[in-house]
């Protein structure tokens, strides 16, 4: 089992850092068992766990579809503010309100209609 922080993913190579463990686990048949495979320490809920363990990074790849399925509901597909944006938008007016489930507006979804 591989445990690893925030050292490994925010370095300028973070994602090739994380694949290269992933390799290695992969390699020494390390994935898909118990007491084995690769773990994410991080303060946030599931902050590492969609963005750098193999789904993505990007919410427009994420299984939207998948979520849908499985929760019978329609996730959001459109890209929410950036961090910047989000507070420009709270100090202007225009986001009425903000939903923040996880730490440092990694999900944003302001509401601002």
């Amino acid at each position: 089992m591989v445990l690893y922080g925030m050292g490994i993913t925010q370095h300028h190579n973070g994602m090739h850092n994380v694949q290269m463990l992933s390799n290695l686990l992969l390699l020494c048949g390390n994935i898909g068992k118990p007491g084995a495979g690769i773990c994410p320490i991080h303060s946030h809920s599931n902050v590492q766990g969609q963005r750098t363990v193999g789904i993505t990074e990007k919410p427009e790849l994420a299984p939207l579809d998948k979520l849908k399925e499985l929760y019978a509901f329609e996730p959001p597909r459109e890209k929410g503010l950036t961090t910047v944006e989000a507070c420009k938008g709270v100090l202007d007016g225009s986001v009425k309100a903000f939903i923040g489930p996880s730490g440092n507006f990694r999900w944003r979804f302001p509401i601002t209609t």
